[in-house]
């Protein structure tokens, strides 16, 4: 983020400083970021307000309230201006090999919440330092979205399919409109953005993309939790278009929704 455009911000902003854009990762990997937020408000040093979340789940706090002579020199007056760098050590063990989404999402004192430092990582794990999970590391990833589930408000009126929007920690789901048989109107959406879809209770669901004719693996950045019925993405920077997502029931029928991505505006 440019430093002036930063200035003007009205809520959390800031970014990460490792890893790069696409860069390959492997192993336990250092993962450096830093964040401010505008007076009057503040981020806690505790870290309790900065979380770091792949493929949308956000899963754990880094280490933050570090001093770096450069940001401080930056963004001089703001309460975190001493305070704003933190660091998370992200074990890539955890995750399947492949393309995922890695940022951090950012609340201070007043509630304002924005992510931060969107961006894709390839995760590349040999027989040594890792690889694909196996049913430990499967069990604990089922743990994590579990956790995140409990953090999430919902919103009591909401017909189902319903879909949350952002980094609104207060915000409630937006029911999807029907538009004909298993069709919903389409979410607008930006690119860096954010998107919650949830499906019924009481169903098994699983969840891809369609292509054409072809039901391909969901988008990169994205997270089906199939217990309990949740679709998380983290959009990256350049994913523009029209994404068919579709849910299916394992007593049968389909929720077909069109996310529709533009560019993120000024």
């Amino acid at each position: 983020m440019r430093i002036r455009s930063a200035r003007n911000s009205t809520k959390p902003f800031g970014t990460l400083d490792t890893p790069g854009q696409g860069e390959t990762i492997s192993g336990t990997y250092l993962n450096w970021g830093w964040a401010m937020t505008p007076k009057p408000g503040f981020i806690a040093t505790d870290g309790l307000g900065v979380w770091v979340g792949v493929d949308g789940v956000n899963f754990a706090h880094p280490v933050y309230g570090l001093n770096r002579s450069d940001i401080a020199a930056s963004f001089p007056g703001y309460i975190n201006s001493t305070t704003g760098v933190g660091y998370y050590l992200l074990d890539t063990t955890r995750f399947a090999n492949g393309l995922h989404n890695l940022g951090w999402l950012i609340y201070d004192n007043l509630n304002r919440g924005d992510g931060i430092g969107s961006r894709f990582i390839d995760i590349q794990n040999t027989a040594t330092t890792g690889g694909d999970p196996e049913a430990a590391l499967q069990a604990e990833r089922a743990c994590h979205l579990r956790a995140a589930r409990q953090r999430r408000p919902v919103a009591a009126a909401a017909a189902y399919p319903a879909f949350r929007r952002g980094y609104d920690p207060e915000a409630g789901l937006t029911p999807i409109r029907q538009a004909g048989e298993g069709l919903f109107e389409a979410i607008e959406l930006q690119e860096l953005d954010r998107l919650e879809i949830h499906l019924p209770g009481g169903s098994q669901w699983t969840a891809a993309m369609r292509v054409g004719d072809e039901l391909r693996p969901l988008p990169i950045g994205s997270t089906f939790d199939a217990e309990g019925g949740i679709f998380y993405w983290q959009l990256g920077p350049v994913f523009l278009g029209e994404y068919q997502l579709e849910f299916h029931a394992a007593e049968g029928g389909a929720l077909c929704v069109l996310a529709r991505v533009g560019a993120k505006a000024n």
